[in-house]
């Protein structure tokens, strides 16, 4: 059965536990932890990560997954000058070993600057691409986890693999159980697809899924096609997260994020 998680990125009350509590109540499972959010890379410790883990436990939610798995990191590259991709290979690990402390299954890779062409041919990049995202997924593999690679649309600053059909190539090719579809109902929005389509196209590789506005907005006016989106993930018999990506708009008030995982609730899970 599917259950509702939202990013960390969606809240930065003060108060921790009154909004995770809030959270809980209006139907939420899980929380999609972005690493950063708890400490910076140099301060993040096993013992600040089985803490938050703790503190999510507290209010019956687990940790859903990773996303931002990236940010804040130096030359760490995809693509790049092989010293780089092998920073990110490192990187990686230490992915595998934060999920493996928090209980996370699934870490999204998103990453538009990091995994930009460069001077690259599209052609290039793709084979490239190829040969360094198996050697990725093997570090996830080794650590249990499953790297959920998202098609990045052009106008998020993404020139490789911007839509969800390059996506499922990309998967196809690379071949590995370590490496897996991630859709997001924006980002394939912004590229050019149909929500529908891209489900049951990757179905059998489909692994994560975000339920998201453009720009990473609120749910006050949503645009996106959710209620395609529920109808498609359930004709797939999709049983993974749902996870809400937004962002905090207001410091002051965690309500956007309340109110997005009721809507979530009221259009995934109806």
């Amino acid at each position: 059965m599917n259950k509702i998680s939202i990013s960390n990125l969606a809240f930065q009350s003060a108060d921790l536990n009154k909004v995770l509590s809030s959270l809980s109540r209006a139907g939420a499972s899980g929380i999609e932890v972005a690493p950063t959010k708890i400490a910076e890379w140099d301060s993040l410790t096993n013992s600040s990560l089985r803490e938050y883990r703790s503190l999510l436990a507290d209010h019956n939610l687990s940790v859903s997954s990773l996303q931002a798995i990236l940010y804040g990191m130096p030359n760490v590259e995809l693509l790049r000058e092989v010293g780089q991709f092998e920073n990110l290979c490192i990187h990686m690990k230490r992915i595998g070993e934060t999920a493996n402390v928090l209980g996370a299954e699934v870490a999204v890779l998103g990453a538009p600057k990091q995994r930009s062409r460069g001077d690259l041919t599209e052609a290039e990049a793709f084979k490239l691409g190829v040969d360094r995202l198996r050697l990725l997924a093997d570090i996830a593999h080794e650590h249990g986890i499953v790297i959920g690679l998202e098609p990045v649309p052009e106008v998020y600053g993404c020139d490789f693999l911007t839509n969800w059909e390059q996506v499922n190539d990309m998967i196809q090719q690379v071949d590995h159980p370590g490496l897996r579809v991630h859709l997001d109902t924006a980002c394939v929005m912004l590229g050019g697809g149909n929500i529908t389509e891209a489900i049951h196209a990757t179905s059998t590789r489909l692994v994560h899924f975000h339920i998201s506005e453009p720009k990473l907005q609120s749910f006050k006016s949503p645009i996106a096609e959710h209620t395609e989106a529920s109808e498609a993930l359930i004709e797939i018999k999709y049983d993974g997260w749902l996870v809400i990506e937004m962002l905090a708009h207001d410091e002051l008030d965690d309500q956007a994020s309340i109110d997005a995982v009721m809507f979530a609730k009221a259009t995934y899970m109806a």
